[in-house]
């Protein structure tokens, strides 16, 4: 083996064959994010009728059925989408890409922006909700000790 060359480990391998043969349709790519973790992303028609928890839901179940335990944790995560969230805006062109991967990378990070973009109001509105709830429990429990 040449020096500096790295090997996938076996569980790469192994949780994309799953992916692929368990999730219909699937079209399962992998990279390494940091030494002995990898990402994954599954691309599946049928996550088009799937709401993200449910989708990572499936895609968990099959890694925890397939990689030793040991190796779970080297999965950094499993980005699931359907083919329509993958296309950026306006297609694929030279204009807007250097390559299908790089589109893909920007279509990825864009669809997971939109997702779990954090906008002020729920913050705020979560945080009043738990400062209410605190209150609410602070007065009970001064009622109870009256």
């Amino acid at each position: 083996m040449a020096k500096g060359t790295i090997t996938e480990p076996a569980f790469v391998a192994l949780l994309d064959a799953a992916l692929q043969s368990r999730v219909c349709g699937a079209a399962v790519t992998h990279e390494q994010v940091r030494r002995d973790r990898y990402r994954f992303i599954v691309v599946s028609d049928q996550f088009a009728k799937i709401d993200h928890p449910e989708r990572q839901q499936q895609v968990w179940k099959i890694a925890e059925k397939v990689v030793p335990i040991d190796d779970i944790w080297n999965v950094a995560m499993i980005i699931t989408m359907a083919p329509a969230e993958v296309s950026p805006p306006g297609g694929l062109s030279k204009k807007n890409c250097r390559s299908p991967m790089v589109s893909f990378w920007k279509a990825v990070h864009a669809q997971f922006h939109e997702q779990f973009a954090m906008r002020p109001w729920p913050l705020w509105l979560g945080l009043g909700i738990s400062i209410a709830v605190l209150i609410i429990i602070g007065a009970a429990s001064q009622i109870e000790m009256r």
